[in-house]
């Protein structure tokens, strides 16, 4: 079931009652977090951690050309859990044909041109992805596509929690986070999000 960010009210307000019913005692409604333009201070955003039994990574970077008119993508894995022949893909990228438009430095593509992508793992303690080269930005109406696994991130203390993920990214370090148009996917335990351009990605509540 892909969970849209139009259900986090919802979710929110079952949470709320689950809490009431645990508790049997009034509460205080939380405060809103401070927005800024849009943007969010990071210590406000309650960012996944990576369980203590998760296998690595196979590699925390990929390398791949993504090419104007041409559908591109790459993947990080980790390497299969003791006890199965299958790994879990930790992110995915998918640039799809119309999605560049001009380069880093803002000089038009042509068909064919192609522009070498990195995708790494930016900070482990918050599963953060980022990628290069900086501040590349995509076609407003045809943007990349990432889509985050929490299957190996420390379990969620409630799953209704699930519902309020979403992709956020942070234009600079130390910065504001932004929300991303994203979706949750909770039998598959990922987020999918589309990617304005190039800075660090995480799954967040």
């Amino acid at each position: 079931m892909a969970v849209t960010r139009k259900t986090v009210a919802t979710a929110a307000a079952l949470l709320a009652l689950t809490a009431c019913d645990m508790s049997h005692t009034p509460t205080t409604p939380a405060a809103a977090p401070v927005i800024h333009k849009d943007g969010i201070l990071g210590s406000l955003l309650s960012f996944l951690m990576p369980a203590s039994n998760a296998p690595g990574l196979v590699t925390d970077t990929v390398k791949f050309y993504a090419v104007v008119g041409q559908d591109r993508h790459d993947s990080i894995y980790y390497h299969a859990a003791s006890g199965h022949s299958d790994s879990t893909r930790f992110a995915y990228f998918d640039v799809p044909a119309g999605a560049l438009v001009t380069d880093q430095n803002g000089d038009t593509l042509a068909q064919g041109d192609s522009l070498l992508i990195t995708m790494y793992l930016a900070d482990s303690s918050h599963m953060t992805v980022g990628f290069q080269p900086s501040g590349l930005v995509f076609n407003s109406s045809n943007k990349p596509t990432l889509i985050l696994s929490y299957h190996w991130a420390n379990p969620l203390t409630l799953p209704l929690l699930q519902a309020l993920l979403g992709i956020w990214y942070q234009e600079t370090p130390g910065g504001l986070w932004f929300p991303a148009a994203s979706s949750v996917q909770i039998p598959a335990q990922t987020v999918t999000g589309r990617c304005p351009g190039f800075s660090v990605y995480a799954s967040a509540y």
